[in-house]
């Protein structure tokens, strides 16, 4: 790494552990012999390198050995075909090695490239704007740095550093850094901190620390993080951005309790990267702090002119260490410069508090010009947050955007701003998101604030983690997690998929469980299919969202209007109005039950996956049908003065909730079958069969609804057999033969309900094959439709709530003398649909466990 690298290596103990992967290890002895080898294979001559970085033992091997042979490695993310091409364009590197799959070594050419001797590495630095440059640094930059993160966090040789940051992102790196210098060890551990494999492999092997940013320690207060973090952990640290006060002080109070520190940390990665700390004994009082210089450094505010200011004074803050680079590099002719960069102006505003802290206030660069006035956009930020509004602001000249965190609190911040600014509220946007956009150091994205404001048209999803991000906000920052890691349900799988096919037309079955970076690569490669051949696919869900909001109105609508004459309306059993819901009857939870199975299989469940999708419809279908039931219960015998037994009530399914036991068990008993036996489609077809006749057995069973969960089967698999077979169950022979059961079966529903025909018993077969028919030419001829199909994304809170909604206005409606069948029904209807809409919208502000027990989500 520097001039002293070799000699630490060989002189720490020859079986000390260097790093850990979880399931690979490294002693100090190996690493340096593995590095020594891959030195070799680069060759004698200096080189530049593009070393593509993965939190991997591999990865360490390969930068060890790069700068044991004195290369000059350019350290660039994985799996950015982009970004290594654009650096190979202007660097003209001598050797390419990729990490991800194992080590690969690319040798481009063997031209001498004249570099600086002191230059050690580099790291690009782009932002959020800008085209990518390179800070260089030297060895000396990276052992004083290393050697002043050891002094400060006191890291030992019984250190087990966790290493969850990117490798090319100067605090990542700089993790590494500090514990080679150190002779410690690394743990690469590539969970995402929300995971229980994360805390579960750092208390394994006894991780000693944690390195987060903002965004790392907002996802970890959202969690359990106390039960979780294990208690070998000593110290925390954070930085790449400021974190919000709140949760300074309750992550200093945590790691204090735990006798561990908490230590804030603010650099750039032109002091490679570190330039101070707050210690942690002041961090619960002085949360705002970035702290003191980092031992060997110096801090200065000064003015324009350069001069030094006083403590309380605001000025720009000026570092000065022998961390500071050796300047940028934005060609190969800019390699062979000396050091330019003595001391570091780090564009940030800031002032000396008279206990000696450092605290920032603005940045130089974020000013704007609206109407002629210069304005700040960090002190709005500050002023937002004095009136007790969480915002973020970003603009360019005659526009300022501002995101808040406040919904329905827009237009009040934008007239404050308005008389505060002295501007027109036409130039102000203020804008509400429940999550601010972040880059993926965890920064604040302010160029992402900016293209907010513009109008939805022009926002669309271009790449794969654009998709995501749109669907899960920025907990899709981890381009290593997947819609499975991430929590997705049937719901925002629509959503997410159809966005997907328009990137990835050939969409696999199973790609709920690649990661982001998995599905990035295919949409790359579909990109080349089609400069050459279109390659399209039928999008099999994108009516899914449609057919849900008519099948959710039709559910509704029966309730609404009564399920028999003691219910609803109160509609006697001869109107001819029945007559419309016994046809519809064939289709109203055959087609719900189809939906769900369809979502089951595209969801692509596997057999180590299936325990916790199992353990998820527990906390979303039985949880919930059992609270919401006790609910009913209550205010029916409160209000309705009802009786009955509770317990034997919810045994055989309350009210309309039955539904979820029965959906329940067709997850349960066909999910098994499907993973484990995986069954062609004769195999399916089978159990169609199977499960009809059973439902014939077990007629009379209502305990948990084993005779509804028989009988909707064969639609649950339906539904997965035409996920997985749309084209053939789309085909126009069999669609035509499927409209003609469908009406000769509505005709003699209709033609039975006016008594005008008789049908035995024995007819049973045929409905079910009605209702599979009239599912099939539903699915085939009802097409997307924008107007209704956002309701689809409610389903389950209008299913759950929608009874309680429309029993409360059409008791108030009856009491003030309204009679009017149509009027009631109409307004039944909309509140049922509506009043659950707007419930579920302010459930968000509950925990997530109570909000998911009384909404399914």
């Amino acid at each position: 790494m520097f001039d002293g690298l070799v000699k630490w290596l060989s002189t720490f103990d020859s079986n000390k552990i260097a790093a850990k992967d979880g399931t690979r290890i490294i002693t100090y002895s190996d690493l340096l012999e593995q590095a020594n080898i891959v030195a070799e294979k680069i060759g004698s001559q200096r080189s530049l390198v593009l070393l593509e970085c993965t939190p991997t033992i591999d990865w360490l091997i390969t930068y060890v050995g790069i700068l044991v042979g004195k290369h000059v490695p350019i350290l660039l993310p994985a799996d950015q075909k982009q970004t290594i091409d654009y650096f190979t364009e202007i660097f003209n590197p001598n050797v390419t090695v990729y990490t991800s799959n194992r080590q690969r070594i690319e040798r481009s050419h063997s031209d001498m490239i004249p570099m600086n001797d002191d230059l050690c590495l580099m790291l690009s630095t782009s932002g959020s704007t800008g085209s990518p440059k390179c800070v260089k640094l030297s060895f000396e930059n990276l052992s004083a740095n290393a050697e002043s993160i050891v002094k400060y966090l006191d890291i030992t040789e019984s250190e087990v550093g966790t290493v969850n940051l990117p490798t090319n992102y100067s605090y990542g790196l700089s993790i590494v850094n500090s514990h080679i210098y150190a002779g410690a060890t690394i743990l690469f551990n590539q969970h995402s901190i929300v995971e229980d494999e994360f805390w579960e492999l750092c208390e394994k092997e006894k991780a000693t620390s944690f390195a987060g940013v903002p965004y790392s320690y907002e996802l970890l207060a959202r969690t359990d993080y106390a039960k979780k973090i294990p208690p070998s952990i000593r110290y925390f640290s954070q930085a790449g951005g400021k974190l919000s006060s709140d949760k300074v002080r309750l992550f200093s109070k945590f790691a204090r309790e735990r006798a561990a520190k908490f230590f804030v940390m603010y650099g750039q990665t032109e002091a490679a990267p570190r330039i101070s700390y707050l210690p942690p004994d002041m961090a619960e009082d002085n949360p705002e702090s970035i702290g003191v210089p980092v031992p060997g450094g110096a801090l200065f505010i000064v003015d324009e002119n350069g001069e030094v200011l006083p403590r309380d004074t605001e000025g720009e803050l000026v570092y000065e260490g022998p961390n500071v680079m050796m300047g940028y590099a934005q060609n190969i002719s800019e390699l062979i410069e000396n050091k330019k960069i003595f001391q570091l102006k780090t564009g940030d505003i800031a002032k000396q508090l008279s206990n000696g802290l450092f605290v920032i206030t603005g940045r130089k660069s974020r000013f704007i010009k609206v109407f002629g006035n210069r304005i700040s956009l960090d002190q709005i930020e500050v002023f937002c947050s004095q009136q007790g509004y969480t915002c973020i602001a970003s603009g360019e000249d005659e526009k300022l955007v501002v995101l808040t965190k406040d919904e329905d609190n827009e237009e009040k911040i934008s007239l404050l701003l308005s008389e505060r600014l002295k501007l027109p509220k036409s130039s102000i946007l203020v804008l509400y998101a429940e999550k601010f956009p972040t880059l993926p150091n965890g920064k604040i994205d302010y160029k992402k604030v900016l293209i907010t404001g513009e109008p939805e048209s022009k926002i669309k999803a271009n790449s794969v983690q654009q998709a995501f991000v749109s669907v899960f906000g920025q907990d899709a920052s981890n381009k290593e997690l997947s819609f499975t890691d991430l929590g997705g349900d049937s719901l925002t799988y629509v959503k997410l998929s159809i966005e997907l096919e328009e990137l990835i037309p050939e969409l696999p079955e199973d790609w709920v469980n690649k990661s982001i970076i998995e599905l990035d690569r295919l949409s790359k490669s579909v990109e080349k299919q089609q400069s050459s051949k279109e390659t399209r696919t039928l999008n099999r869900l994108a009516n899914a969202d449609t057919l849900r909001a008519i099948v959710c109105v039709l559910v509704v609508a029966f309730h609404v209007f009564g399920s028999s004459p003691e219910f609803g309306l109160k509609i006697s059993e001869e109107s001819s109005l029945r007559s419309i819901f016994s046809v519809l009857d064939l289709i109203r939870m055959p087609l719900f039950t189809a939906l769900a199975g369809m979502m089951f299989v595209a969801m692509a469940p596997s057999v180590t996956q299936f325990p916790s999708i199992v353990k998820n419809r527990v906390l979303t279908l039985i949880i919930p049908a059992f609270l919401v039931s006790l609910i009913y219960f209550v205010l029916r015998t409160l209000v309705g003065r009802e009786s009955g037994d509770f317990l034997d009530a919810v045994v055989h399914g309350y009210m309309h909730l039955w539904y979820l036991y029965a959906l329940f068990i067709m997850v349960l008993v066909i999910g098994s079958i499907h993973v484990l036996l995986k069954p062609s489609t004769t195999g399916y077809l089978v159990l169609m069969g199977v499960m009809f006749y059973l439902s014939l057995l077990t007629q009379n069973l209502d305990f948990f609804r084993i005779s509804e969960a028989a009988r909707l089967s064969p639609y649950f698999i339906l539904g997965m057999l035409l996920f997985t077979h749309t084209r053939y169950l789309t085909n126009a022979k069999l669609i035509l033969v499927g409209t003609l059961i469908t009406v000769i079966g509505c005709l003699m529903k209709l033609l039975s309900f006016f008594n005008l025909i008789t049908l035995p018993d024995s007819t049973k077969p045929l409905w079910l094959l009605v209702s599979l028919s009239f599912i099939l030419v539903v699915y085939r001829f009802i097409p997307k439709i924008n107007a209704i199909q956002w309701i689809g994304i409610y389903t389950y809170a209008i299913y759950l709530w929608h009874p309680m909604a429309n029993a409360t206005v059409r008791t108030v409606l009856e009491k003030v003398g309204f009679e009017n069948v149509t009027v009631l029904f109409t307004v039944g209807l909309f509140c049922g649909l509506f009043v659950p809409i707007a419930m579920y919208k302010l459930s968000q502000v509950l925990p997530k466990i109570l909000r998911q027990s009384l909404m399914g989500r």
